[in-house]
């Protein structure tokens, strides 16, 4: 119990963390491949990411998949280097986070190289994907991770996503053993989270009052859901 109390969980700011579920099926997507329910739901999700950042209190807000130690329940990908797609030992399944540019902040998630994902990384912008050092390694065999910026990877379709950053891992899905992980911004990814992380500067319960009070200025028919904090 003493050497599980001292892991290190790559998150020094999960203590003034909070994770909100929106619920709310009419309202959020049931397929990726349904557009206008995405592009409906990301005007939604911004909405509400932007007035809850307004909140005093609040140091950033992101979305997420799922709550810290998800486990199973979270989502898996197989990433591929573009210039290697056959090769099975490079291509790792990795965790998908889809999130947005205060992810860092909300977290404490620490960028070893390159740039976390940006406001630029829009919809109609190149797409782009930020890898944790545990992806890079599987990718990218013996390179440093200043080496792997500006690689290209794939999702086993035909989108290719530029790795624009390398982050450190961390054990934000599984408690145990860091899963490398793979993040990509929502405005680019064809799934929307459900999910926001919200950082406070005191209490994290805080975070809950202050969604509810967005949502029943933005979206008053979603529910929310405390799932941590």
């Amino acid at each position: 119990l003493a050497a599980l109390t001292a892991l290190d969980l790559g998150l020094p700011a999960a203590d003034h963390l909070a994770v909100v579920e929106l619920v709310q099926p009419a309202e959020q997507p049931t397929a990726p491949g349904d557009r206008a329910a995405v592009a409906r739901w990301r005007k939604t999700l911004g909405a509400l990411v932007t007035r809850v950042a307004a909140t005093p209190g609040v140091v950033a807000v992101a979305p997420v998949v799922h709550p810290p130690y998800a486990g199973q329940a979270g989502w898996d990908g197989a990433l591929a280097p573009v210039d290697a797609p056959g090769d099975s030992t490079r291509r790792p399944v990795v965790n998908l986070e889809i999130t947005n540019v205060d992810y860092p902040r909300a977290t404490g998630l620490a960028l070893r190289a390159g740039r976390f994902l940006a406001a630029a990384d829009r919809a109609d912008a190149p797409p782009a994907v930020v890898v944790s050092e545990g992806a890079a390694r599987r990718l990218f065999p013996g390179q440093r991770s200043a080496d792997v910026v500006g690689r290209r990877v794939s999702l086993g379709g035909p989108t290719q996503f530029t790795i624009v950053g390398v982050v450190g891992d961390t054990r934000w899905r599984e408690f145990l053993e860091p899963r490398p992980t793979a993040y990509f911004a929502y405005a680019q990814f064809p799934g929307t989270p459900t999910m926001l992380a919200v950082r406070t500067a005191g209490d994290p319960s805080a975070a809950v009052r202050a969604v509810q009070r967005a949502v029943g200025d933005v979206a008053p028919s979603l529910l929310v859901v405390a799932r941590g904090g």
